[in-house]
């Protein structure tokens, strides 16, 4: 007969345990939901039906720092590197890589620009922002760059990519712009002129959020990036970050205005208000595998960041500093970097390899000791 399991410690199920989800084993012992295993122990432990994803990473966080004391804003990892973009406050042409997030290399973007939004779709990092700039920035390593003309000049304030095109939308109108490349963009329509902030993908849709300086219930879907269907945001706030995590779109607001307002979406067409264990100015969401990591900031310095394995109940965490943490990505391997808008500071967040994390194993499925 197994034993039963410790929530947060090492555990007491034999090799060759099956434990069942949220909460039981075959025989009958507990095994908390949100449960970290230790794999000191059993280094062959693994998953028979969801995968469970290493603990540690949104918890505990190292400061290093970028090249350059600038205003930081948008971060993307290619599989390879990371790559920061600066240029938020003022124009600039300040770029920086990272295989690590730790060690980085300052580079140069093609123009001076007021940089916002950075993606990656597999082998091209492409970058956009401006005020009343038309001008996408491509690079294949986050080194040498080219300058491409998007469909129409203003504020372009996000880009995302789903693997096959860019799509970038423009603030405060209804255009966006997709692309399979970066060069080549062909424009489309969003469903009404908002201060569209942030897009992710799902698979199938594109969704993109609005709200930024001001409140507002509004999203927007897509299945293409060229025609989009406005829907409603639980609850008129400044909505300015998304992300996706294979299950749910999770959306912070907080951008200018402090707030603790999140909300999740299956599709990005009905939402359901959250609530986020602080109000703080969010700036920006991921997910590594394991856990959505919220991060805040603007430019009100805070050490403030949360974690939340579905979007909806949240745990307050605490950065290495007080900063103005703008923007957050993760690599293949679970780890979180986030960058901060008002010096040169950014923070590593790792999984802790010794052990697994089984917060995303659902009722019903099994995890074998083996």
């Amino acid at each position: 007969m197994t034993q039963s399991l410790k929530s947060y410690g090492t555990p007491k199920v034999p090799l060759g345990a099956i434990i069942q989800m949220p909460d039981q084993t075959q025989d009958g012992s507990t095994v908390p939901l949100g449960s970290v295993i230790s794999r000191s122990s059993y280094p062959g432990m693994s998953a028979a039906f969801p995968i469970p994803q290493l603990s540690g990473a949104g918890q505990n966080w190292t400061q290093s720092t970028l090249p350059v004391s600038t205003s930081w804003f948008g971060l993307a990892w290619n599989g390879s590197v990371y790559c920061a973009i600066a240029g938020v406050v003022s124009a600039t042409t300040i770029a920086a890589t990272s295989t690590d997030g730790v060690t980085w290399v300052q580079r140069t973007l093609p123009a001076s620009e007021i940089w916002y939004s950075i993606t990656n779709n597999g082998t091209t990092f492409c970058a956009v922002g401006g005020t009343s700039s038309n001008i996408a920035a491509v690079s294949t390593n986050g080194i040498t760059w080219s300058s491409n003309t998007l469909p129409a000049s203003g504020s372009w304030s996000a880009i995302t990519s789903n693997d096959t095109i860019f799509c970038t939308v423009l603030y405060g109108t209804t255009t966006a712009a997709v692309s399979t490349n970066g060069i080549t963009w062909t424009t489309g329509t969003l469903p009404s002129a908002q201060n569209w902030k942030q897009l992710a993908w799902n698979g199938s849709v594109f969704c993109v959020v609005s709200g930024n300086t001001v409140t507002s219930t509004v999203a927007a879907i897509s299945t293409n990036g060229i025609a989009w269907t406005q829907t409603t945001l639980p609850v008129a706030s400044y909505w300015n970050s998304i992300a996706w995590n294979g299950t749910v779109f999770c959306a912070l607001s907080g951008y200018t205005t402090v707030t603790n307002i999140a909300a999740i979406s299956t599709n990005g067409i009905t939402w359901t208000q959250t609530t986020l264990p602080i109000a703080e100015y969010w700036l920006s969401v991921s997910w590594n595998g394991a856990v959505f990591c919220a991060t805040a900031g603007y430019s009100s310095a805070t050490n403030v960041t949360a974690i939340s394995t579905n979007g909806i109940t949240w745990t307050q965490q605490t950065m290495p500093s007080t900063n103005g943490w703008a923007s957050i990505a993760t690599n293949g391997s679970g780890a979180f970097v986030v960058i901060s808008e008002t010096s040169n500071a950014v923070a590593v967040s790792i999984p802790d390899s010794n052990n697994m994390y089984l917060g995303n194993a659902s009722a019903g499925s099994y995890v074998r000791v083996k």
